[in-house]
């Protein structure tokens, strides 16, 4: 992929949707792309991950840990389709998979190291403050989800 469309699709990924063009662009210029046959397996559940990964085509099956060590997995599972951003955290943490993903045909992901998105923040410490109010936002909204679910499944009191 050129360079302006590694831009577009990183622009597309709500992960990233606080950050400018040039950070876009700079973060773009650092990313590696990498082509995944059908059936290859790019991430497996348990390993380190030093990078994200934006998928740029094709589609993986996302399968959790526990999923994929029985027989039976076809129907469990997520599907992975362009702009797709997987190991996100990986990006300012060390952390472990924790699903293994398999490309269910031809595909391509845009690999965003660790190492260099760090660097960035050195340098850009802006993008570290708009990282910094996205997390905080999704966070927000996952532990309001966590509770809505929590109240649906306590008992209800008379």
């Amino acid at each position: 992929m050129s360079l302006g469309s590694d831009v577009q699709l990183l622009r597309e990924a709500p992960f990233f949707s606080a950050f400018t063009e040039e950070h876009l662009r700079l973060i773009a210029f650092s990313a590696e792309s990498r082509t995944l046959r059908k059936g290859e397996t790019m991430v497996e559940a348990g390993r380190p991950l030093h990078s994200a990964y934006l998928v740029s085509s094709g589609e993986l099956m996302a399968t959790p840990a526990a999923a994929a060590r029985r027989e039976n997995t076809e129907d469990e599972g997520r599907r992975l389709g362009r702009g797709a951003l997987i190991g996100e955290l990986a990006l300012i943490t060390e952390t472990r998979a924790y699903e293994t993903l398999v490309a269910t045909e031809p595909s391509a992901v845009l690999q965003i190291r660790r190492s260099v998105f760090r660097r960035l923040f050195d340098e850009y410490p802006e993008i570290a403050e708009a990282l910094r109010d996205k997390l905080t936002e999704s966070l927000t909204d996952t532990v309001g989800r966590i509770r809505d679910i929590g109240k649906r499944l306590s008992p209800q009191e008379e």
